[in-house]
């Protein structure tokens, strides 16, 4: 379930926030208590180094709504310099290939932030725990 817009601007006192800017820290119950069902939460922090060689850091936590207890939490980064992260890239880019091009220069998904981001958060989200 999602919160819209709205209910965040009821239950937090505004609709958005910065990467940059400081959450509340008593966010947790603010959205337990301005969102009731949510049973927990996502909290994500991603490093870019967008000129080749490519790397994005992500550090994931899924937590608790209620105690903030952390359920699962992932830190690490890709490196596409790394030949055993490149060649993991590779493989994932030849199974999700959107169209020839791609094909065409297997060095392409490493040099491009966006789509060598895509390969980081579906190597990022496999690693959660089954229900």
């Amino acid at each position: 379930m999602r919160a819209t817009r709205e209910e965040l601007r009821r239950g937090l006192g505004k609709d958005a926030f910065s990467a940059a800017e400081p959450l509340p820290s008593d966010l947790l119950t603010r959205i337990q208590s301005a969102h009731i069902g949510r049973r927990g939460d996502v909290r994500a922090d991603l490093q870019l180094s967008p000129h080749p060689p490519v790397a994005i850091g992500w550090e994931l936590r899924l937590v608790t709504a209620d105690q903030g207890r952390t359920l699962w939490s992932f830190d690490e980064t890709f490196d596409a310099s790394q030949a055993e992260i490149a060649r993991s890239a590779r493989d994932y880019f030849r199974a999700h290939h959107t169209g020839a091009a791609e094909l065409a220069d297997p060095q392409a998904d490493l040099r491009s932030p966006t789509r060598f981001c895509r390969y980081t958060a579906e190597a990022a989200w496999r690693t959660l725990p089954k229900r």
